[in-house]
């Protein structure tokens, strides 16, 4: 039979499952282990049902991402984030450039960290400082993306170069990484100033 076919049979499946207020998550398990029996046989998707659920509860993201969360949480409960609100406002409170401040130090943890690990540790610190002051939230989180993922340009991780060496491996990576570093400069002090 074709695989389209079997595709569509299983949608329909699917839909025919939850119309009968069987939770999502059951239906595609059934779905899913009924597609695979069809297509495979039984050994492949007994091998499915051994080994899916573990490489997909054994995700890095799936690890850090709530474990984050809670230090978050654990730290905003603990008044971490005011006092070290209170602690920057004593010591650069009276400075300019504080939104510079917050760019410089996202442009450092880019080059060393995960984007979304940093996301998630720097903004229950920064937010509350960047709507005292009055900047405007959404564009506090573009700024955010964008120097994020400057970041991920910087040496000397450079996760993004190295996704680019990894697709142009004919180009020599010094030369990627000169190259992401000269196009990324004039666009970042021309979207700030």
């Amino acid at each position: 039979m074709n695989e389209l076919l079997i595709a569509a049979l299983g949608f329909v499946a699917l839909l025919a499952l939850i119309l009968v207020r069987l939770s999502i998550a059951a239906a595609m398990a059934i779905v899913g282990v009924g597609g695979t029996t069809w297509v495979a046989g039984w050994p492949a998707a007994l091998a499915t049902l051994k080994q899916g659920p573990f490489e997909r509860a054994s995700s890095y993201t799936l690890v850090v991402v709530p474990l984050f969360l809670l230090m978050g949480y654990l730290a905003s409960r603990a008044g971490l984030s005011q006092k070290l609100f209170h602690a920057a406002n004593v010591w650069l409170g009276h400075r300019r450039g504080g939104l510079w401040a917050i760019i410089a130090t996202y442009i450092l943890l880019g080059a060393l960290m995960d984007e979304l690990a940093m996301i998630l540790l720097t903004v229950p610190i920064f937010f509350p400082v960047v709507t005292a002051v009055g900047y405007d939230p959404i564009w506090f989180g573009v700024i955010i993306v964008v120097v994020v993922q400057i970041g991920l340009i910087a040496p000397p991780v450079g996760l993004n170069v190295f996704v680019i060496g990894g697709m142009a491996r004919d180009v020599p990576l010094a030369t990627i990484t000169a190259a992401s570093c000269r196009s990324s400069r004039p666009r970042s002090c021309s979207w700030y100033c």
